[in-house]
C-alpha cells in the first residue's frame, strides 16, 4: 500500500511554470509498482528511491519512496518534476533533487533545487548553485559542519577548432563546477574542471556540437577534508585539494597515475569505465559503481580497492557482480557498502540486453539477499539502503546517583557510547540522572565562530536529570569513534542546545597510550568533534571574463567574472585605468564571483584584479587583466546590440529570503506589465506592477514581511505576447 502524506502536497507540489491553476491530469497517474523479485534475510535498514517515468507519455507519476529492509513501502511522495537520488544526510535529514525535464534524459544546464525534508517528509530547506551557475541533479552533500556541497554544468559556446583539428567553431562546451556553501549559503568554495583539466583528455569525440568532456558524476570527502571526484568521460577518479583546487592525483583509464594489483588485466588500462558513485568507505578505503562499459562484454559491478596514496597503488580488496546472466548499466547507479558487509548496488539505466534489475542487496558472502525492478521506462538514479529512525545505530545509556569525585563508565556488554566522566564537582539531588546518547549523525544547523572546520559525522548528548550544576571529564574511547580520524588535531566543541545555537571550543587533548580524547566539560548540552583547517589559506583567484586585452567592449553593461582556488568567504575588485593601480576607479568586496561596475567611462582602457580573503588573512592579488570599453559616442549601433532581445524574468535574489528579495526583468518593447505574487494553490497575494512600461531591465524589491514561511510564485505578464512564473521560498518571519 502506498501511504500518500496529502497535506505534504499542498505545502510542497513542485509546481511548473504552467501549474499555477493549471493543474492537469498527468498529476494524478499511479505510482509506479515496485517488484520484489527475490528475497533472503536482507539487512536491517531502509530503502530510499527516487523514481522517474521516463516513457513518453508518461504511465506512471514520479515519487519519491522509502521501503522497509524487505522491499515493503512504508512511506511515499507523490513529485511533480523529476526526482533523484533520494538519501539520508549526514545529519539525519532526507534530500532529493528535483527537477522539470522537457526530455527523457536531463540536458546538461537544466536547473534544478536540492529539497531537504525532516523525518515527516516536511520541506525544511532548499539549496541552488550561485554565481549564476544551473544546479545539476548528481550530488549533494550536506556536510556535518553545517555547509552544503554541490554541482553543475554549464554550457558556454567554445571554438573547438582551437583544440583539434577537426573541432567545430561554434561547438558548446560543458564545464563541471563542484561549489561548496556555507550555512549562510555563502559560497566558500569553487573549482571548475576547465580551470585544471585539459579538454584533451577526454574519451569522447571532440569533434561533435555539444561537448560534456568530463561528465562528473559523484564525490564525496576523503577523510583527510580533500574531494574525491568521478569523471565519466575520463573513466577516472581525481583527488582535488580543497585548501588550494588543484588535482592532487589521477587514477584510472590511461592517464592515471596508479598502477593496479589484484585486478582483470585484460581490462587494462580501463579496469573501471564509465564509472559513478565513488565513496570513502569507513575503514579508508575507497568504493565505486564500475558501469564497466569497455570491458568485453561491457558488465557492471560493486568494486572496492585500497589505496596506497604515496606509492600510487590501488589493490581491489573485492568485487560483486551480478552471478546469474549480466547486468550492464549504461549510465548511473551507485554501490553502497554495508555497515556489516556486503552490498546494496543501484544500478540506474540497465542495458535492455540484460537482467532488469534496479536494485540488488548483497550479503557479506556474496550471495544475494534482495532483489528489486520498476516498470520498463521508469528510472531510479540511485538507489540506497540506510539506516533511519530505529534502525539507526545509536547508543544510549544512564548512570543514576552520580557523586562528585567519582568516575562512569557509561557502557555495557550490549551498549557502548565510548565515554567515562569523571565529575570533578557537582550539585545535585541524592537521587539524579546523567545520561548520554551517541547518534552516527552530524548536528543539525550547526553554528561556529570559525568557518573553515571539518566537523566528524558523530555526536553525542548529554542530558542531566536533578543535578543543578556539575563540571567533568570527559574520556572518549576513540576505539568507539572510528568516525574521527585525525585525534591529534581534534578538538570538541560544545552548545547548550541541541539543535540550535553557536557551538563553543572546549578544552581538548589527546592521550595517544590510551588511545582517547579528554575534553573538560561544564554544562549539558550537544558535543560534536571538529578539526580546524589551518592550513587553508586564500589563493589568487582566476580570471575568465571578459578575455583579457578584449578591446572595445560594446556591452552597455560589462561584467567581471572569475572564480576562486581552494577556500574562501569573500573577494577584493580593484578596477583602474593605472596598471600599477596607484589610482582605483572602482573597488568592492563581495562573496561572489562576479561584479558589474557602474559609472565606467567609454573609450577608456581598464585594468582589474581580485583577490581572496579568508578568515582575517588576505590572498595574493590574481593576473592583471585589461579591457577597453568603445566609444558609444562615435559608435551609435553599439546601443542597440544592448537591448534584450526576448522577455526575460530572473530567479529572484536572493532565494531563499527570509524579508525581502529582488525580482528582475527585461523588456524587449514597450508592454502593459503586471507581476503578480501567488500561493501554492495559485491565489493573488501581492501586485508588485501594473502599468505600462518601456523596453529596458527593471528590478523590483518584493517585501514578503507579512507571509509566512514557505513556496510562493511570482508571475510576469507582458500584454498577450508573453508570460512566465518562477518559484520563490521564504524562509519565515
Amino acid at each position: 500500500m502506498i501511504f500518500l502524506n496529502l497535506p505534504l502536497l499542498g505545502l510542497f507540489c513542485g509546481l511548473s511554470a504552467q501549474s499555477i491553476n493549471e493543474t492537469g491530469a498527468g498529476h494524478w497517474l499511479p505510482a509506479p509498482p515496485i517488484s520484489v523479485d527475490f528475497i533472503n534475510d536482507p539487512s536491517p535498514g531502509y530503502i530510499f528511491m527516487a523514481t522517474w517515468d521516463r516513457n513518453v507519455p508518461a504511465v506512471y507519476g514520479n515519487f519519491i519512496f522509502i521501503l522497509d529492509q524487505n522491499g515493503v513501502i512504508v512511506d511515499s511522495l507523490r513529485i511533480e518534476g523529476a526526482p533523484y537520488d533520494f538519501q539520508v544526510q549526514s545529519n539525519g535529514l532526507l534530500s532529493y533533487a528535483l527537477g522539470d525535464f522537457s526530455s527523457s534524459i536531463p540536458l546538461p544546464g537544466e536547473d534544478l533545487r536540492h529539497i531537504v525534508l525532516d523525518n515527516s517528509l516536511s520541506v525544511v530547506d532548499s539549496f541552488k548553485m550561485k554565481n549564476g551557475y544551473a544546479t545539476d541533479f548528481h550530488e549533494f552533500m550536506m556536510l556535518p559542519n553545517g555547509h552544503v556541497m554541490m554541482m553543475s554544468y554549464h554550457t558556454v559556446p567554445y571554438d573547438m577548432s582551437t583544440v583539434i583539428d577537426s573541432g567545430k567553431t561554434d561547438a558548446s562546451l560543458v564545464i563541471n563546477i563542484i561549489q561548496e556553501q556555507d550555512r549562510d549559503k555563502n559560497v566558500v568554495f569553487e573549482w571548475r574542471n576547465i580551470d585544471y583539466i585539459p579538454i584533451t583528455d577526454s574519451d569522447m569525440d571532440l569533434s561533435g556540437g555539444r561537448l560534456n568532456y568530463g561528465t562528473l558524476n559523484a564525490f564525496d570527502l576523503d577523510d583527510d577534508g580533500n574531494i574525491l571526484a568521478s569523471f565519466r568521460n575520463h573513466s577516472e577518479i581525481m583527488k582535488i585539494s580543497r585548501t588550494t583546487g588543484e588535482v592532487l592525483w589521477r587514477m584510472g583509464g590511461p592517464r592515471g597515475e596508479f598502477t593496479f594489483e589484484g585486478e582483470h588485466d585484460e581490462n587494462a588500462p580501463y579496469y573501471f569505465a564509465r564509472q559513478h558513485h565513488i565513496c570513502t568507505a569507513p575503514n579508508g578505503h575507497i568504493t565505486l559503481f564500475d558501469n564497466g562499459a569497455f570491458h568485453q562484454p561491457p558488465f557492471s559491478r560493486a568494486v572496492e580497492y585500497k589505496l596506497d596514496e604515496d606509492l600510487k597503488v590501488a589493490t581491489l580488496v573485492s568485487e560483486w557482480r551480478y552471478p546469474t546472466g549480466n547486468i550492464f548499466s549504461v549510465t548511473a547507479g551507485n554501490a553502497e557498502p554495508l555497515p556489516k558487509g556486503g552490498w546494496f548496488i543501484g544500478y540506474g539505466v540497465p542495458d535492455q540486453q540484460s537482467v532488469k534489475r534496479n536494485a540488488v542487496e548483497v550479503h557479506p558472502d556474496g550471495s544475494i539477499a534482495l532483489e528489486i525492478s520498476l516498470p520498463e521506462g521508469v528510472m531510479a538514479y540511485r538507489a540506497r539502503k540506510l539506516p533511519w529512525k530505529e534502525t539507526v545505530d545509536r547508543d544510549i545509556y544512564t548512570h543514576y546517583e552520580v557523586r562528585e569525585g567519582n568516575s562512569y563508565l557509561y557502557n555495557n556488554d550490549s551498549i557502548s557510547t565510548g565515554i567515562k566522566i569523571t565529575y570533578h564537582s557537582i550539585a545535585a539531588a541524592d537521587y539524579n540522572e546523567s545520561t548520554i546518547t551517541r547518534f552516527p549523525y552530524g548536528p543539525v544547523q550547526p553554528e561556529f565562530i570559525e568557518n573553515m572546520i571539518r566537523v566528524y559525522p558523530v555526536s553525542i548528548i548529554y542530558k542531566g536529570l536533578a543535578i543543578a550544576t556539575q563540571s567533568s571529564e570527559f574520556h572518549i574511547d576513540l576505539s568507539a569513534y572510528p568516525e574521527i580520524t585525525d585525534p591529534e588535531s581534534t578538538m570538541a566543541y560544545y552548545r547548550k542546545y541541541p539543535g540550535q545555537g553557536l557551538f563553543a571550543a572546549k578544552e581538548t587533548s589527546y592521550d595517544v597510550i590510551k588511545n582517547e580524547l579528554v575534553v573538560k566539560v561544564d554544562g549539558f548540552g550537544e558535543l560534536v568533534f571538529g578539526v580546524m583547517d589551518h592550513d587553508a589559506v586564500p589563493q589568487n583567484p582566476i580570471l575568465y571574463e571578459p578575455e583579457n586585452k578584449k578591446e572595445g567592449v560594446m556591452e552597455e553593461i560589462i561584467t567581471l567574472r572569475w572564480t576562486g582556488r581552494g577556500l574562501y568567504n569573500s573577494f577584493n575588485v580593484q578596477i583602474s585605468r593605472d596598471s600599477t593601480f596607484t589610482s582605483i576607479d572602482k573597488q568592492a568586496t563581495t562573496n561572489l564571483s562576479s561584479l558589474t561596475p557602474t559609472g565606467l567611462v567609454r573609450g577608456e582602457d581598464y585594468f582589474w584584479r581580485v583577490n581572496a580573503v579568508l578568515g582575517s588573512q588576505t590572498g595574493p592579488w590574481s593576473e592583471v587583466w585589461k579591457f577597453g570599453l568603445k566609444d558609444t559616442a562615435t559608435n551609435m549601433p553599439d546601443f542597440e546590440s544592448s537591448v534584450p532581445k526576448d522577455y526575460c524574468l530572473n530567479q529572484n535574489f536572493p532565494n531563499p529570503f527570509h524579508q525581502t528579495s529582488m525580482i528582475t526583468y527585461f523588456l524587449p518593447e514597450p508592454n502593459f506589465i503586471t507581476l503578480k505574487i501567488y500561493d501554492q494553490c495559485g491565489r493573488e497575494l501581492q501586485t508588485l506592477v501594473s502599468e505600462y512600461q518601456d523596453r529596458g531591465a527593471y528590478a523590483v524589491e518584493t517585501d514578503a514581511r507579512e507571509l509566512s514561511g514557505g513556496c510562493y510564485f511570482y508571475r510576469l505578464r507582458a500584454g498577450k505576447e508573453y508570460m512566465d512564473t518562477r518559484m520563490m521560498i521564504l524562509t519565515g518571519k
